[in-house]
């Protein structure tokens, strides 16, 4: 056992037993305890008030009803685990001299399409209240110039590392490389190759 181990104040709380009644001998939770850490007095702070504006009543239901729209019940008999259920369907492969192991679904990830159809009513009302009369999704402004290419240092590392974006005759990159002092760099680079 470490010397050096430091203790934690944690306080307990029970949780009851909660049974499906519907299904019989279906546990819903199991009895036991919920372990919290408490902090100490290091660890606490006074973080000063902010007087920030407050949403409006009627914003605050729309996202209510948006999150109403959202939620489900969990139930962790519902999810598999994506990291075993991958292993095991490698094993299976593997043990079956299969080319491939069998697809897996990974439930835990949300569908998309579920959730927009869930909230496509707020939708409209969602683009209103955030965004400003007049503007259209996906669009942004362009600047008249062009930025000019560059690499810094690291950049350089890993653009040399991918020698296939490697050309020698590539004049922006051999300017930008000139600009910024790394032209030397560049000279070695080539002679080592």
């Amino acid at each position: 056992m470490n010397s050096l181990c430091c203790y934690s104040i944690v306080a307990l709380i029970p949780q009851a037993e909660e049974l499906n009644k519907k299904v019989k001998n279906d546990r819903l939770a199991s009895n036991g305890f919920h372990v919290h850490y408490l902090p100490y007095a290091d660890d606490m702070r006074n973080l000063p008030k902010n007087d920030t504006t407050r949403a409006a009543n009627d914003e605050v239901d729309l996202f209510k009803n948006v999150i109403r729209g959202l939620k489900f019940k969990y139930r962790a008999d519902r999810f598999e685990n994506p990291a075993l259920q991958t292993l095991w369907r490698s094993i299976e492969a593997t043990a079956l001299n299969k080319a491939e192991p069998d697809e897996f679904i990974d439930l835990t990830i949300p569908s998309v399409e579920n959730q927009n159809r869930k909230v496509e009513g707020y939708i409209d009302e969602l683009k209103q209240m955030i965004f400003p009369p007049g503007y259209v999704m996906g669009e942004t402004k362009r600047s008249a110039n062009k930025r000019k290419v560059c690499f810094s240092h690291f950049g350089l590392l890993i653009y040399f590392k991918k020698q296939t974006l490697m050309r020698r005759g590539n004049k922006k990159f051999l300017s930008c490389l000139i600009d910024n002092g790394y032209m030397s760099f560049y000279m070695t680079f080539i002679a080592h190759k």
